[in-house]
């Protein structure tokens, strides 16, 4: 409902079809057996293959909502919420050690270099923290609210905006290196790789800049916007777009290798592992596809839209989704491990860490869930 009524038209829902596939994965509920599951924090354990059983080891509650995905570094488990702060936890007690203020909601994933710890709030400003003395290091200011998250380098940040720009920033001094335009909101994550700077845009369109100067190298457009983040592989890119395909570009040229077709939008990123492409889709599952071939190797079928990011552990695949479920699976044959519920739509993505799953969720919660 809020998105409906937001101010600004490109928040809103683009259309009446999105707007349903959203109601309809709000109301959506699960039955397992003869217990219909109702906001339990209680783990359902469906198909068990012995991977272990989860339980709640902890959960840290925000004064808003969680859309964010937590960073664990150097001993300590960050998130952002939109009651505007960033959070640094204790990660085995989940005991608050800091936070930090700043004057947006904040649904961006931070990411750490060494001492620095830089994120993206909706009140336009890119923030580097430093760790020890919580503090800025440096400030950035765009034209547009930040939802994309930063992917670091040594020397330099990159991060996009909702002004349409691709940022290249010096990461120990804050100033600007190069900007790119795009032609809409930018809220993929850039990945660098191999001196090439890749990104998606709600323009529709995937980018492949040259790290060092910022001059595009090549674009491919798709049929609808991007909020996936790509990842490279193998000389490869692969990404998700609203027009239900995941692509597999060469990374050099920018030449379509193949693409998936799934059932509707895709929101979140891909995962590279064991040679198969996870993703998740709008249409409620997940998928895994030959790298090479670009063809299912598997489907899962969850209960509710997924535009979260899976994360994989071994042989363990976890992901979120918005019927406010965290889902195990066989990551090779994508037989269901269990299942745990929490009180929240989840639509960031998990975190594991050994033996221990975190994610946040609309109940303004961050849950820290054991799977020893």
């Amino acid at each position: 409902i809020l998105r409906a009524l937001a101010y600004l038209p490109e928040d809103r829902f683009s259309s009446a079809e999105e707007m349903r596939a959203s109601i309809e994965a709000c109301l959506t509920t699960r039955r397992v057996g003869t217990h219909l599951m109702t906001g339990s924090l209680d783990a359902s354990l469906t198909g068990s293959s012995g991977d272990g059983q989860p339980r709640l080891r902890w959960k840290f509650t925000a004064e808003d909502e969680i859309r964010s995905t937590p960073l664990l570094h150097n001993d300590l488990l960050f998130i952002g919420a939109y009651d505007e702060n960033l959070y640094a936890l204790d990660p085995p007690t989940g005991t608050l050690r800091w936070k930090f203020a700043t004057e947006g909601g904040i649904c961006s994933t931070p990411a750490a270099a060494g001492d620095i710890i830089v994120f993206g709030s909706e009140d336009t400003n890119i923030y580097a923290l430093d760790v020890a003395r919580h503090e800025v290091r440096w400030l950035f200011q765009t034209k547009g609210r930040i939802r994309s998250s930063a992917h670091l380098t040594e020397e330099a940040c990159y991060i996009g905006s909702d002004d349409g720009h691709l940022y290249s920033i010096d990461l120990q001094t804050g100033r600007e290196n190069w900007r790119y335009r795009t032609w809409k909101p930018l809220r993929s994550t850039p990945v660098y790789h191999d001196q090439m700077v890749y990104v998606g845009s709600e323009d529709n369109a995937v980018y492949g800049v040259e790290a060092t100067s910022g001059v595009m190298k090549w674009k491919y457009q798709t049929l609808r916007e991007i909020t996936s983040s790509p990842v490279v592989s193998d000389k490869c890119v692969f990404i998700g777009s609203m027009d239900g395909n995941l692509y597999c570009f060469d990374a050099e040229l920018g030449w379509q290798i193949w693409k998936f077709k799934t059932g509707h939008y895709i929101l979140g990123s891909p995962r590279v592992q064991h040679g198969l492409v996870y993703v998740g889709s709008a249409d409620q599952a997940i998928y895994a596809v030959d790298v090479k071939s670009g063809k299912l190797a598997w489907k899962f079928q969850a209960g509710g839209q997924i535009s979260s990011t899976p994360a994989l552990h071994g042989d363990l695949l976890f992901f979120t989704c918005i019927d406010q479920n965290l889902y195990c699976l066989n990551a090779r044959t994508g037989k269901l491990s269990w299942r745990f519920r929490s009180d929240g739509m989840i639509p960031g993505s998990p975190v594991v860490n050994e033996r221990t799953v975190y994610f946040g969720a609309t109940d303004g919660a961050l849950y820290a869930v054991s799977i020893d």
